[in-house]
C-alpha cells in the first residue's frame, strides 16, 4: 500500500465513525404545538412567535396547532425577503 492509499482508507474510516457518531435530528410531526412551533421557528418567546405569524400570516390550524407546511412556506418568504432587502442595499 502506497502513503496515498494508507491517507485514502485512513480518512474513510475517520468519514465513517464521523457519520455514526452525527446523527441528523429527525423531523418534528406534521402539525405542532405552540411550544414546538416556537423552537422550530427558533423565537425565543411564544409573544415573539405570534408576533412572527401575524407578520407572515401563519394562522392555527382546526385544534389551535400549526402546520409545519405553513411555517416552512412562512419561513421561505422570510427569507426571501431578507435576500431581496439584502441585494436591494
Amino acid at each position: 500500500m502506497t502513503d496515498l492509499e494508507q491517507i485514502a482508507a485512513l480518512l474513510k474510516q475517520q468519514q465513517q465513525q464521523l457519520d455514526t457518531l452525527v446523527k441528523r435530528a429527525p423531523l418534528p410531526g406534521p402539525i405542532l404545538t405552540t411550544g414546538e412551533a416556537t423552537a422550530y421557528t427558533k423565537h425565543e418567546s411564544d409573544s415573539a412567535f405570534y408576533r412572527w405569524c401575524g407578520k407572515w400570516r401563519v394562522t392555527r390550524t382546526a385544534n389551535g396547532r400549526y402546520s409545519r407546511a405553513h411555517l416552512d412556506r412562512a419561513l421561505d418568504r422570510e427569507a426571501q425577503t431578507r435576500r431581496a432587502r439584502k441585494q436591494a442595499a
